[in-house]
């Protein structure tokens, strides 16, 4: 801007911007791709040059929605949470909640969580723009121990052996 008058470096009818008479510059409907250096020059009333600066601008999209999964394996749960990411340059803050336990990443699109108690949890993804959250109850039937399953056996063919020979023995009086 020189003597009240705005120059474009770019097509005036093509930019979504606007450069007010106080040097604000106003970017609408902003972009991934509105992302880099803006140079910003300043001058004095008489054309001389006062200032210049390069300011980076980085744009951020929001998060997308988080997914939770999970596989029961030997008593043992294992929770994922994990978010589909768009481009490589993304960055998340993923946190896996149940209860007491809590795992969090930084500058990550999945976090896993093993656990031996069933439960509700929550998959919280958030960047500097935005949070989202997914809540899923996960219970898994836990396995019988092998030693429970032959105990239990173990005292059924006794109790069966027992009732047979009580009878046997009632009988044999009886006669």
């Amino acid at each position: 801007m020189k003597d009240k008058k705005i120059k474009y470096y770019v097509n005036k009818n093509q930019c979504r911007c606007k450069i007010f008479l106080n040097g604000t510059l106003q970017i609408e409907q902003v972009m991934k791709e509105d992302s880099g250096n803006y140079t910003v020059t300043v001058y004095q009333q008489d054309g001389k040059l006062t200032a210049e600066e390069v300011m980076n601008l980085v744009v951020q999209e929001p998060v997308p929605q988080p997914i939770i999964s999970a596989e029961c394996m030997n008593k043992t749960i294992s929770v994922k949470c994990e978010v589909k990411q768009k481009t490589k340059d993304e960055t998340f803050i993923i946190e896996l909640i149940q209860d007491k336990s809590k795992k969090i990443r930084k500058n990550a699109t999945k976090v896993e969580l093993h656990t031996r108690y069933s439960g509700t949890f929550r998959c919280v993804v958030q960047n500097q723009v935005s949070k989202k959250m997914a809540e899923k109850v996960i219970t898994c039937s836990g396995h019988l121990d092998v030693y429970l399953i032959l105990s239990i056996a173990g005292g059924a063919i006794f109790f069966v052996i027992f009732m047979i020979l009580l009878i046997y023995c009632i009988r044999k009086k009886k006669a």
